[in-house]
């Protein structure tokens, strides 16, 4: 019995990380997402900054937020500049992250 669970245990464990490896590798074609999530990001650090009132930091991420704005109805995606976003924001693919 006990042998049974294993193998159902370890099947679903595989299963699971082939569906995270698989939403990995499409996350990262998606561009409109990442726009999105990095959208949400900035709005979050815009309404922390204000708090503290940080001028240089809000005038950086104003910055970046004008250009995700820019980039929702561009015909032609700025790729690298979007990826670079998602890894100054450390924005993950596929998931929503939530940071303190």
């Amino acid at each position: 019995m006990y042998n049974h669970l294993d193998k159902t245990t370890n099947k679903l464990l595989r299963d699971l990380e082939l569906m995270q490896k698989l939403s990995s590798i499409a996350g990262k074609k998606d561009y409109p997402g990442k726009l999105r999530r990095i959208r949400e990001k900035l709005i979050e650090e815009i309404n922390l900054f204000e708090k503290k009132n940080h001028p240089q930091r809000l005038q950086d991420l104003k910055k970046d937020l004008i250009f995700v704005d820019s980039q929702r109805d561009a015909e032609t995606l700025n790729k690298e500049r979007i990826d670079e976003l998602v890894t100054k924001y450390n924005i993950g693919y596929g998931e929503t992250r939530k940071t303190n």
